[in-house]
């Protein structure tokens, strides 16, 4: 019998006079949190927008929600340890990102067809086809997540909430 999801609190702070700030919550109350390089935050919204769109459980902020550190992503040796799902996500976001900056959206066979081409010679990962819908409520989503977060003033913040599985104990 597996465990009922959990609500990840989700919360990106615009800084003031330094770096921004991730910070999450999990259902049992553990946090964790990290300053952000420049850029980072708009990575971070759209992990969420692809999480919740598709359900993911295995991505980013899902395995913060189960108790990952948001600083083990920046370990090699922890990242060696994510989940196929997980890394196919980064690809997923790094895609995405892509568009947003060169302004050119592909298509949901397109889109799969480049993110193919980006997995080669990546045999392990998971691959999910991703569907026009799908892609079209991600990229909205991303859309008003990247605005929110442009309009906010130094101290603001975005919340979010994220449906998880719980903390796994060792």
């Amino acid at each position: 019998m597996s465990a009922l999801p959990t609500q990840l609190s989700i919360r990106i702070q615009k800084g003031r006079d330094g770096p921004d700030v991730l910070a999450c919550t999990r259902g049992d109350g553990t946090r964790t949190w990290q300053r952000l390089q420049r850029g980072i935050p708009v990575h971070d919204l759209t992990h969420y927008a692809v999480e919740r769109v598709l359900g993911l459980r295995d991505g980013f902020f899902g395995l913060v929600g189960r108790g990952w550190d948001i600083t083990a992503f920046a370990e090699a040796e922890k990242r060696a340890g994510l989940p196929p799902a997980a890394e196919w996500e980064e690809y997923v976001v790094s895609l995405l990102l892509t568009e947003l900056s060169d302004g050119m959206q592909r298509d949901a066979r397109e889109f799969d067809a480049t993110l193919s081409t980006m997995l080669a010679g990546r045999a392990r990962l998971a691959r999910r086809a991703i569907a026009d819908a799908e892609l079209a409520s991600i990229r909205e989503l991303v859309r008003e997540l990247v605005e929110r977060w442009r309009g906010l003033e130094p101290g603001g913040a975005i919340d979010l909430a994220l449906e998880c599985e719980p903390v796994r104990s060792n």
